[in-house]
């Protein structure tokens, strides 16, 4: 299987685009390597802001969305684990401690594990 350290330094150098490479593929893309399920089957791809924004509102917005398709969060999170992160950036990311990585127009982000809101296992 993929190390974590592996998939963040093979995208580290990837430019963020939607669709393509962005928060929720960042983190769904780690989350099917892990668990060999695709949380996005059946949801029509996006290639713009705009277009991903439709299909977040459409579901709810990605706070409700992701809580839907990766069901109850946890409450502590380890290496691995996929993060929402509510403010300021309103995105899916993955726990690498003591911070979650998140993907986003200006690259890879860090931002401290406090600030994610909701986790979910990748076991």
């Amino acid at each position: 299987m993929l190390r974590l350290d592996d998939y963040i330094t093979a995208l580290s150098p990837v430019p963020f685009v939607w669709g393509a490479n962005d928060c929720v593929l960042f983190a769904t893309n780690w989350y099917k390597i892990c668990t060999k399920r695709d949380v996005l089957a059946g949801i029509p791809q996006w290639g713009s802001e705009f277009e991903a924004a439709r299909r977040l509102a459409s579901l709810g917005g990605l706070e409700v969305a992701a809580l839907k398709v990766f069901g109850p969060s946890i409450m502590k999170a380890q290496d691995g684990d996929i993060a929402y992160v509510k403010s300021p950036h309103n995105c899916l990311g993955i726990v690498k401690l003591p911070n979650i990585v998140l993907v986003a127009p200006y690259g890879l982000t860090l931002v401290d594990i406090h600030m994610g809101k909701h986790f979910w296992k990748t076991e």
